[in-house]
């Protein structure tokens, strides 16, 4: 009886159980297409910072770009492609135990 309230519902329709792999792959996706994006920026400006020796002298890290370090600013698009990768995964996983299930049956 739940199960019927919940699929005429806004939200337990979009997050049924049928379609919650495709949202993953999808969410996940997005976030690594993100996450390669945004290294690939930061990793070009650090390329650049550090061929034009345009470094901090204490730390040997390019200097801020507009207030941001672009060091730092890459690893936490790194981290990005990571968690974009695990949630991809687990879309696809999901989808393939689905169909298992329903060929043992």
């Amino acid at each position: 009886m739940a199960d019927k309230v919940n699929k005429g519902n806004l939200i337990g329709g979009i997050l049924h159980s049928q379609k919650r792999w495709r949202i993953a792959v999808v969410i996940g996706a997005v976030i690594l297409v993100i996450g390669i994006s945004g290294t690939l920026y930061f990793g070009s400006i650090n390329v650049t910072e550090v061929v034009k020796n345009n470094v901090n002298p204490q730390t040997g890290l390019p200097n801020t770009v507009n207030g941001v370090p672009p060091a730092q600013a890459q690893l936490i698009f790194e981290i990005l492609i990571f968690i974009g990768l695990f949630i991809l995964a687990y879309g696809i996983g999901t989808r393939y135990t689905r169909l298992s299930n329903k060929l043992r049956q």
